[in-house]
């Protein structure tokens, strides 16, 4: 990669919330997450993605995971 830095590690969340996934509520897991890793992503290569967020039920779950996959590096 020209100019000697490496390109940043993309992160994929996946948030399960039946109500947030129905928007009956506005999910708040997403920036309490970014906060409480604010400190430890700072000077690293990751770069959280915006969440994906899911009912939360089994195959919902696996499904955005595996769609995940194939976009990121990190999920």
């Amino acid at each position: 990669m020209s100019g000697g830095g490496e390109a940043p590690v993309r992160v994929g969340l996946v948030v399960a919330s039946d109500r947030a996934a129905r928007g009956e509520r506005r999910d708040a897991t997403e920036a309490a997450l970014r906060r409480a890793l604010a400190g430890t992503l700072a000077g690293s290569r990751l770069a959280l993605e915006p969440a994906t967020v899911v009912p939360d039920e089994e195959a919902a779950v696996a499904a955005a995971i595996r769609t995940l996959c194939g976009r990121f590096r990190l999920i």
